[in-house]
């Protein structure tokens, strides 16, 4: 007696193919959707820079401006004496605030034509550098894990509508 084994493998190959060059064209060809929430983790950790003043990281300000701050603006943290500089990096539609997205790329940041000393303090010109909107290596795998979160979903949406 003879045994015949079959493997029927569903979807075939070229099925497999045709949903692959599917998912290039519509799921990747369209990233509006994964910006929106990029948009908002990158806010989020903005924010929280802005918190914890740079994750305890930021320079001390100098005693002479400290103690004049501590008049004229009394409170307020680093880098938020009027607050215009945070509210532009985090807040969508706050003036100077950056929030570009197309099909295929996403900017978010603040406008220095609108807020002039966002760069110098990034950059240390006038000031000590106190670096507030870079990503960090953990938070750049964060932005990673989630796409990868966001692709899987599409592709199980994709898969889905494939199958009907």
């Amino acid at each position: 007696m003879a045994v015949e084994v079959k493997i029927i493998a569903e979807p075939t190959f070229d099925q497999l193919t045709q949903l692959i060059d599917r998912v290039r064209r519509e799921a990747l060809s369209d990233l509006t959707e994964f910006w929106t929430e990029l948009e908002k983790f990158v806010a989020k950790t903005i924010e929280k820079r802005f918190d914890t003043e740079g994750h305890g990281r930021w320079e001390a300000l100098s005693p002479a401006y400290k103690a004049w701050k501590d008049i004229h603006y009394p409170g307020m943290p680093i880098l938020q004496r009027t607050q215009k500089l945070i509210h532009a990096a985090t807040k969508k539609g706050a003036e100077g605030n950056i929030d570009e997205k197309t099909r295929t790329s996403f900017a978010w940041g603040v406008d220095t034509s609108a807020i002039p000393y966002a760069a110098s303090v990034q950059s240390g010109r006038r000031a000590p550098s106190r670096i507030w909107c870079e990503l960090e290596p953990d938070e750049v795998d964060d932005v990673n894990l989630n796409f990868g979160y966001w692709l899987r979903r599409r592709l199980e949406t994709e898969c889905e509508a494939y199958g009907k």
